[in-house]
């Protein structure tokens, strides 16, 4: 076997693994990777996995399953594990069963909540139907028809009076007085 003289940093030599590569002859190296491959080829992996885990099932699992039974006290045998599971299904069919009586009860005791089916609305007026809920009314309908003149309010006394009296020089005055506080 040849030896590396490279070394790592370790400055260690290593022994190579593999031949020399024969350089001369390339025709034997390929016979050599044909050869290879038919055999790889030919071979039935998928057969041979499960030969051995089939082997390692029958021998090592047996085995190793019991060991871990007696040490781990939590762990259930499949008898008990099956046991179990009829149980929770047992229990299962019996609630579903008395479901199933406690929905037939209500539906016999069950009645109308009202006399007669569901009955839409009646549709309103054609006249109604189109008009705003805040629309003005016909009295202002017809002011508003009327054309407006501006200043038309001030002819009045009353609104003269009432106009003077709220913001007259001397109603400022007394509102500034009111609002200034005295000590």
């Amino acid at each position: 076997m040849d030896v590396d003289e490279s070394g790592g940093s370790s400055g260690r030599r290593r022994a190579k693994t593999k031949p020399e590569l024969d350089t001369t002859s390339p025709e034997g190296y390929l016979e050599e990777l044909a050869a290879r491959r038919r055999l790889r080829l030919r071979r039935d992996v998928d057969a041979e996995e499960m030969a051995t885990i089939r082997a390692l099932e029958k021998t090592v699992g047996t085995a190793k399953r019991a060991a871990w039974q007696t040490w781990n006290v939590t762990r259930i045998t499949r008898e008990r594990a099956a046991a179990i599971l009829a149980d929770v299904a047992d229990v299962a069919a019996r609630t579903a069963e008395m479901d199933a009586a406690a929905r037939a009860k209500e539906t016999a005791e069950m009645r109308a909540l009202h006399p007669e089916p569901f009955k839409w609305p009646p549709s309103l007026d054609r006249e109604k139907e189109g008009v705003h809920r805040r629309a003005p009314t016909e009295k202002r309908v017809e002011e508003l028809k009327e054309p407006h003149v501006e200043g038309e309010l001030l002819e009045t006394n009353y609104v003269r009076r009432v106009l003077y009296k709220r913001f007259s020089p001397i109603a400022r005055f007394q509102r500034l007085i009111a609002w200034v506080p005295f000590n």
